[in-house]
């Protein structure tokens, strides 16, 4: 029997998520299954998966994978300073569900005082800060960490789906608007200048 391809397995995910999602599942469980499921399609070294308020944005829950001695701490410090790159209050009110670090800092990823303090000394370059929404809502929150760039990824995902550009990536997986990498958009460059 064929292995399913790349797009059929990211749809099965997305599909599978959205179904938990109208289940009446614990946040804890649900954002543990997510964690899991997508970490199976996206290959991530340590992450911090939180449900959160849709008011403040402030974590309700708190759930991690992978966990490296003291990362997930100096996260949430650096979150609550407010002065970096990606705060995830930041990413609600331009309204993005997916942006890395590097494509806010266009490949710049020592601009964050977060790559340079905490992911760096230990070896991690990027990071993916997702936002988990119903309507306008957001409801969860999730920091992927890896050794590797999201580039590299997407570099890798380009060849296994033989195709070569985003574009064509976004077809191939059924991904309409994907907001991921999404670079030159006003909100990152007045993130990023803040910096």
């Amino acid at each position: 029997m064929p292995k399913p391809t790349l797009g059929s397995r990211a749809s099965a995910v997305r599909e599978g998520v959205a179904d938990l999602c109208e289940q009446r599942v614990d946040p804890d469980d649900l954002v543990h299954e997510v964690a899991e499921r997508l970490r199976r399609m996206v290959p991530y070294d340590s992450g911090t998966w939180m449900t959160s308020d849709p008011e403040t944005l402030l974590p309700t829950g708190l759930h991690t994978v992978g966990l490296i001695a003291g990362v997930h701490a100096e996260e949430i410090r650096n979150e609550l300073a407010g002065t970096d790159v990606n705060r995830f209050v930041d990413l609600d009110r331009c309204g993005h569900s997916a942006v890395s670090l590097a494509a806010a800092t266009g490949g710049e990823v020592g601009r964050s005082a977060r790559h340079r303090l905490v992911y760096a000394p230990i070896g991690l370059r990027d990071e993916l800060r997702l936002l988990a929404r119903a309507g306008s809502a957001t409801w969860g929150m999730g920091c992927l960490i890896s050794r590797h760039t999201v580039r590299d990824h997407v570099k890798s995902i380009f060849a296994k789906v033989a195709v070569t550009s985003r574009p064509e990536l976004t077809a191939a997986l059924g991904a309409e608007g994907a907001a991921v990498g999404r670079e030159g958009d006003a909100c990152h460059r007045a993130q990023v200048s803040a910096q």
